[in-house]
């Protein structure tokens, strides 16, 4: 964003801490896990994490379709009932 606006835009900011403690946190457990685990095990853990943040995303997106799919539906309601 920062590169094809020019400028970090305003409705992005709420989301900057969540990411940054997020990816702070995740960088000290990786440290200490690192050693621990063999490195299948990282790999599989960071697989699951892939696998679970696409679905999330997924079902988010999926959510926000169908939202606006039933608000479509309502202002078509709406638009007849004035005719």
């Amino acid at each position: 964003a920062l590169a094809a606006l020019g400028h970090w835009p305003a409705e992005g900011l709420p989301l900057v801490l969540p990411l940054l403690a997020g990816g702070a946190l995740g960088a000290v457990v990786g440290q200490r896990l690192a050693p621990r685990l063999s490195d299948r095990r990282l790999r599989q853990g960071f697989s699951w994490l892939l696998i679970a943040s696409a679905m999330l995303t997924g079902v988010e997106g999926w959510k926000r379709h169908t939202a606006l799919q039933n608000n479509a539906q309502l202002d078509a309601l709406q638009q007849h009932r004035k005719l």
